[in-house]
């Protein structure tokens, strides 16, 4: 339909008679505005499982949910159409009812400057907005979304899939912007956090040299936010913080691995009788840690499942 049919029709979607006893605008609650704005590159495909994904995030989390599908057809004089999408999710208890709708706005890339103020329209203007990107090109980000993203409480973005140009993007002061593959690590970080803590933490960082990161292609996004996040960890083990600068951090990826699915850290001590072993294969869900400190030797084999694509959005939205 047309945009300003998609807007007309949204503004009695939810109207029923006021007798009615079981009325559905009480459990049209959104808490948010969640944007999912695709690139030109995006795959059939990869449009049905991100938008799948945002409607399932919206069966915990109530939202209104936007998405922006530029078209390749420049001819397209309309400039902008519409899609209005409405779903009402019956939990497992069969009581627990939950209503969300999605807007699809599909446009020319030529009329991108026009995007903010026709969004503008469709948000939920008292409610916080996040802002989903896949396959958007960094340089058209710089070029048309900027303003467009300074009034977003939240950015993300899936580093996996769009490597390291977003880090070179100076974005807004505002929009905390996160990315989707350190999201996917938490389950990660809870399984060595736990193993790790169980060691004073004197002794985890007591001549310690080096920390390696290997990994393969697969997994290089997932191992570089393991990095950062170590970096942090090992700093707060030092008494003086400056003194994490003695540690080397080497990140390098794995060429003589077939899967495209694993990782290995490796604590490197000055005595070679210390250290810290640690590997995962993701497609096998599985893990070892081998350690071998002053206070003993452990072998600790863990089984760890991956985030849902709806948990992992909801991590890095909320908890970044």
């Amino acid at each position: 339909m047309s945009v300003e049919a998609v807007t007309d029709t949204l503004r009695h979607m939810w109207d029923v008679d006021a007798s009615v006893q079981d009325n559905p605008l009480g459990y049209r609650s959104s808490q948010l505005n969640l944007i999912l704005h695709f690139g030109l590159a995006t795959t059939p495909e990869e449009a049905k499982l991100h938008f799948d994904t945002a409607i399932q995030f919206a069966q915990r989390y109530p939202c209104r949910v936007i998405v922006l599908c530029p078209s390749e057809d420049e001819k397209d004089e309309a400039g902008f159409n519409g899609k209005l999408y409405s779903q009402c999710f019956i939990g497992k208890h069969m009581r627990d009812l939950c209503c969300c709708e999605a807007l699809i706005l599909g446009y020319s890339p030529a009329h991108a400057d026009f995007l903010k103020s026709q969004v503008s329209t469709w948000i939920e203007s008292d409610l916080p907005v996040y802002h989903w990107l896949h396959r958007v090109p960094a340089d058209r980000i710089t070029r048309h979304h900027l303003s467009f993203l300074d009034r977003c409480k939240g950015v993300l973005f899936d580093g996996e899939v769009e490597g390291e140009g977003y880090d070179r993007i100076d974005w807004p002061a505002r929009p905390r912007v996160t990315d989707l593959a350190k999201a996917r690590t938490l389950p990660l970080r809870q399984s060595l956090g736990q193993f790790l803590s169980g060691y004073p933490k004197t002794e985890l960082v007591d001549g310690l040299k080096t920390v390696r990161f290997q990994y393969t292609v697969g997994m290089r996004r997932q191992a570089y936010n393991l990095m950062k996040w170590h970096k942090e960890a090992i700093t707060r083990c030092f008494k003086r913080p400056a003194d994490a600068d003695s540690v080397s951090l080497t990140f390098e990826q794995l060429v003589q691995e077939n899967s495209d699915s694993c990782l290995r850290i490796d604590w490197e001590y000055a005595k070679p009788e210390s250290y810290i072993k640690w590997s995962y294969n993701r497609s096998k869900k599985t893990g070892l840690i081998l350690s071998s400190l002053p206070s003993g030797a452990l072998e600790h084999p863990f089984h760890i499942e991956a985030l849902s694509p709806d948990a992992a959005l909801s991590e890095a939205m909320f908890f970044g």
